[in-house]
């Protein structure tokens, strides 16, 4: 009965987002962890792997394996130093927004809040 859900939850979804229709992505959301729920629980019949199979029958062949292992190591080698890298200059605070692709400062909630204390006789009052 669920097999459909795959097609008309996205089909409901993205009419809702373009339509900025806030309202209906909720239960939509709520339906689509609730199929991706049930089909896991389906997919557990009558078990996830039998029980006579061993961690060495289900590995891949060992050249798979072993390349596996070097495109990781490849992978880490680029990936890490860049992010060691920006996980530094942002500790150091040279990390600035650039102005000509920042949006334009709105209006923080603690303007009206410092505007409601001075009508209140300057003092800040919390909730």
């Amino acid at each position: 009965m669920a097999e459909w859900l795959w097609a008309a939850e996205p089909a409901q979804l993205l009419p809702a987002i373009a339509r900025r229709g806030a309202r209906r992505l909720r239960p939509l959301a709520a339906v689509g962890v609730a199929a991706l729920v049930w089909s896991w629980a389906v997919a557990q019949s009558p078990y996830l792997l039998p029980f006579t199979l061993t961690i060495a029958e289900g590995a891949g062949a060992a050249a798979t394996m072993r390349w596996l292992l070097i495109w990781a190591a490849a992978a880490a080698l680029l990936v890490m130093p860049a992010l060691f890298l920006l996980y530094l200059l942002d500790q150091r605070g040279e990390l600035e927004e650039d102005p000509a692709t920042s949006a334009p400062a709105s209006p923080v909630a603690g303007d009206a809040r410092r505007r409601r204390s001075r009508h209140a006789g300057g003092v800040a009052h919390r909730r």
